[in-house]
């Protein structure tokens, strides 16, 4: 059966894309907070619901019972946090250095591999327009996790289009966790969706918010 391209497939228009980005990151933000309230209160505030910076899971009607929460019911202690995922990169210098992108994944209907090479540099202005967004990436297990078990390789992670993409690695804290998290709610164990953001330090690094899984997507 012929598979049909989703909408970020049709264009490389970076003002597109970013229309794109913030319509799937509202639609997908609106289905992650039905019937959710203040996990202090227990309220649903008019005005909305904020998430915790840190883990961006637990949700607070207002500052103060985001305080009272966080010292009086312990999430200074639980907060699950994230865990940080990093871009698979060769060579050191700037102008030189390549990211390496990684097309096929355990389920994808493609009958090949896809693998190439890009700039860093230009790697990093194709996920400029998500800066200060937070947005979706799927995370996958090694693949030789589905056939012999537990495994202690890298954990693929890449959005939509791939404008981000990258890899936890073992020695990442929350590692552990995140797998467990994973092979409990993950689509047959090896893969599911988290939100996710860049980190500051504009090097393709991004944060995996896995304390709670993101609405499920068909791409």
């Amino acid at each position: 059966m012929k598979m049909v391209p989703n909408a970020f497939e049709l264009t490389n228009d970076l003002a597109v894309l970013t229309i794109l980005h913030d319509y799937l990151i509202e639609t997908n933000a609106k289905k992650d907070t039905i019937d959710a309230v203040c996990c202090q209160c227990k309220q649903i505030p008019k005005d909305g619901l904020k998430r915790c910076g840190k883990c961006y899971v637990t949700l607070y009607c207002s500052k103060e019972c985001q305080r009272k929460h966080w010292l009086q019911k312990g999430h200074r202690n639980n907060c699950p946090g994230f865990v940080v995922a990093r871009p698979f990169r060769m060579g050191e210098e700037v102008g030189e250095c390549v990211q390496i992108s990684f097309y096929k994944v355990l389920g994808s209907t493609k009958s090949q591999v896809k693998v190439y090479q890009r700039n860093a540099l230009n790697s990093l202005t194709r996920s400029d327009f998500l800066r200060q967004r937070r947005f979706i990436v799927k995370v996958q297990l090694p693949i030789e996790k589905y056939f012999a078990g537990p495994s202690t390789g890298e954990i693929m992670v890449y959005n939509v289009d791939r404008s981000v993409e990258g890899f936890v690695y073992p020695h990442e804290p929350g590692y552990e966790k995140l797998s467990k998290k994973i092979e409990k709610d993950g689509f047959k164990q090896i893969k599911t969706f988290f939100w996710a953001e860049l980190c500051e330090s504009y090097d393709g690094t991004f944060k995996i918010f896995y304390g709670k899984c993101a609405p499920y997507q068909l791409w």
